[in-house]
């Protein structure tokens, strides 16, 4: 039984999956928010990884904005899976600069994640 690091901040720079609240839906223990988590490697020049919570078995994307708030990219998150999830997209024909990212279900617009390309 190994123990794990799920979470760290050291200065700016943050590291894992940050811990979330949970709650239940139909009996599971689900985490309480729905969210970007995290963005791995950050910042990137061609792929990142994109941490995300979804408490209910509901469509998903994440859209990427620039920093005047125009729509620049996105990729559907084909799991519908409760829970944690990951998404891979490419940022290599994206411009250097600071995006963010954007989680949107079938219910509204959620939590904003910063992404920087370089």
């Amino acid at each position: 039984m190994g123990q794990h690091l799920t979470y760290a901040k050291i200065g700016n720079t943050e590291y894992g999956i940050p811990v979330v609240s949970v709650g239940r839906e139909n009996g599971a223990i689900v985490p309480g928010t729905k969210r970007v988590l995290s963005v791995y490697p950050h910042p990137t020049r061609h792929f990142a990884m994109i941490a995300y919570v979804l408490v209910r078995a509901v469509g998903a994307q994440i859209e990427i904005y620039d920093l005047l708030g125009r729509r620049v990219g996105g990729a559907l998150i084909k799991s519908r899976r409760i829970g944690i999830g990951s998404l891979h997209i490419n940022v290599s024909r994206s411009s250097a600069g600071q995006y963010f990212l954007v989680l949107v279900t079938e219910n509204g617009k959620y939590s904003e994640h910063a992404l920087t390309v370089v």
